[in-house]
């Protein structure tokens, strides 16, 4: 069995390059940055936690009040509230059609109602109903409900040899999807630390999330983007 191996190196077109010595201070400062983001959130990070427990009816509140001068509030009581709420809103925002088209012109009538089939179709495909039902529940839990959308397609590459008997790699996009994840309040982080929010208007200027990963998925990770380059 023969291999093939291209003659150049396929690169991302996107892909930020940046001098040895820039990007070792650009990585440098990525990381003092998020220490300190982390760290500066450890007694944040237990209380979601420990609410998200209450809520789940793993535990019970261990005082009376989340801080001093509020009213009283058993668990039993947050935890049905919530889960009513998520039931009702879930069902509400799952409702089949999620998209719905109208046509200006008359002309457009058919083409409007392929691409409506279209689209409900491919969000079910995706698993819309999952991932809204996990916003809702985000939401009603905190004050902010993060999603990661990605959009991925497979490529088909293989190799071929020219008319000058040259061997060049050969690409082909295959079947493409939405992928839907929601982060827990507790895995996000704002910066800088005075940001009321994760959004812009919230006076965040960077978002960092946390991920717990083994270590052939960190270091698969770490392949894939390129940082083990010498």
């Amino acid at each position: 069995m023969q291999t093939f191996e291209p003659q150049t190196e396929v690169e991302d077109p996107y892909r930020l390059q940046l001098e040895p010595e820039l990007q070792a201070k650009v990585d440098a400062e990525l990381c003092r940055i998020t220490s300190e983001v982390v760290g500066a959130c450890s007694d944040r990070d237990y209380l979601l936690r420990r609410w998200r427990k209450q809520l789940e009816g793993w535990s019970n509140p261990t005082t009376n009040s989340p801080w001093p001068g509020a009213c009283t509030v058993e668990a039993s009581i947050s935890r049905e509230i919530h889960l009513t709420l998520s039931a009702a809103i879930g069902a509400a925002a799952t409702q089949h059609p999620y998209v719905r088209l109208e046509a200006v012109k008359a002309e457009d009538v058919d083409a409007a109602t392929q691409d409506e089939t279209y689209l409900n179709l491919k969000a079910q495909q995706y698993g819309f109903d999952s991932a809204i039902r996990d916003v809702v529940y985000l939401a009603l839990e905190g004050q902010f409900a993060t999603m990661h959308i990605r959009y991925e397609q497979k490529m088909k590459r293989w190799f071929e040899l020219d008319a000058n008997d040259q061997v060049i790699l050969k690409e082909e996009p295959q079947d493409g999807s939405l992928k839907f994840r929601t982060l827990d309040p507790w895995d996000l982080y704002a910066y800088p630390l005075t940001a009321i929010g994760p959004q812009l208007k919230h006076g965040a200027t960077l978002l960092f999330e946390r991920m717990t990963l083994s270590e052939e998925a960190l270091l698969a990770g770490v392949r894939r983007e390129g940082y083990d380059r010498k």
